[in-house]
């Protein structure tokens, strides 16, 4: 490995609100911001019911005294999972995302998941609250995911398009070129938020595994259609969104609504939802015909009838998979790549993706 490597610890809790991401890796970035690492280990912690519920009733709540009393919560419970997964291991650095409660685009962002628990058990430096930086800078606050995109492939030499789909998605293009400030990536609707919400209130159970709920479900043509008009998934980018906006108060509606359905079609109807709103937006904002390949990674490249849906709509979309960076670790490792940056006082942010005024280095360090 390369010298004056960083041995960081990366944590993310992201949109599906459901676990703790931790990646363990050793990382340089030079001037010229090649990225040379490698991933020592990395696992998920799930949350406990009541500990989901407890996140999920705070989702754009302005309750300042529970919000605080989660952020000590949190902040402990990270610090006892990065126990368990460091272990004797060691680490210069750890880089915390927290837990999003609150997002409006370009407006504000806070999350939750104190970090002076971190600090104390490990008394190395702690980054985090990323982002109402890039919101002061007149951004959009979200997604950072085309930062370590920009970083894995602009040396390729080809088009390139990522989608991750955590309970969020996003998309990110690179161009051949690789120049930085040519690429583009935006939120573009619901990933596994609408999906996994359905699943438990009306199949109760937690996920969708291996389609066992939708795969003889038929799609709902005037269903999908009208969720199909909704003003995010055809705004303009730069964009982001978060659970607030798709939530399930407006799931449970649209569920009233066309309560005629079969459940078992509303759920595939969902899961096309989710596809076709991927689509459009690489469509209508990238271009059908500019990319050589497509890379999908989080939670949602594993439900095999949502992959199978964006193959019918996008052609060369590969699984991500590749230099031990997997769909289960690509976000936690996008931390600790953001914690590294910050720490080596290198731009971490993308303004032609956020709509930031200016290249600068997101990150509180406690």
């Amino acid at each position: 490995m390369v010298k004056k490597e960083l041995c960081v610890l990366g944590l993310m809790s992201g949109t599906s609100m459901d676990g703790l991401d931790c990646c363990l890796s050793n990382i340089y970035i030079n001037e010229n911001y090649k990225l040379y690492f490698k991933i020592i280990d990395s696992r998920t912690y799930v949350f406990n019911e009541d500990l989901i519920n407890k996140i999920n009733s705070l989702v754009g709540s302005n309750n300042i005294k529970k919000i605080k009393q989660l952020d000590f919560d949190l902040g402990q419970i990270y610090k006892d999972f990065a126990v368990d997964f460091i272990g004797s291991k060691n680490v210069d650095l750890i880089s915390s995302h927290g837990q999003t409660l609150r997002h409006q685009n370009g407006v504000e962002s806070l999350q939750v998941g104190h970090p002076k628990f971190l600090s104390l058990e490990f008394n190395v430096p702690v980054v985090y609250n990323f982002r109402p930086k890039d919101i002061f800078l007149g951004g959009t606050g979200a997604p950072f995911v085309p930062y370590l995109d920009w970083l894995l492939f602009k040396d390729l030499g080809k088009n390139v398009i990522t989608i991750n789909i955590g309970g969020i998605s996003n998309i990110t293009f690179i161009p051949s070129s690789g120049i930085r400030k040519d690429v583009v990536g935006f939120d573009v609707g619901p990933g596994m938020c609408y999906i996994d919400e359905f699943v438990k209130y009306t199949f109760k159970d937690v996920f969708d595994v291996n389609g066992k709920y939708s795969v003889g479900g038929s799609i709902n043509s005037k269903l999908l259609n009208h969720l199909l008009e909704n003003k995010f998934i055809n705004k303009k980018p730069p964009k982001s969104t978060t659970r607030e906006d798709f939530n399930k108060k407006q799931l449970l509606e649209k569920i009233q609504e066309y309560k005629y359905i079969d459940k078992h079609d509303l759920l595939r109807t969902l899961i096309k939802f989710t596809a076709d709103s991927i689509s459009l937006n690489i469509n209508k904002f990238i271009g059908s015909n500019i990319y050589d390949k497509i890379y999908i990674s989080g939670g949602g490249s594993k439900h095999q009838i949502l992959v199978e849906d964006l193959k019918e709509n996008l052609s060369n979309l590969f699984i991500m998979d590749s230099c031990d960076i997997s769909v289960d670790n690509k976000e936690s490792f996008l931390m600790s790549v953001m914690g590294y940056s910050r720490i080596k006082n290198l731009f971490n942010n993308m303004p032609s993706v956020t709509g930031a005024k200016k290249l600068d280095v997101y990150g509180e360090i406690y």
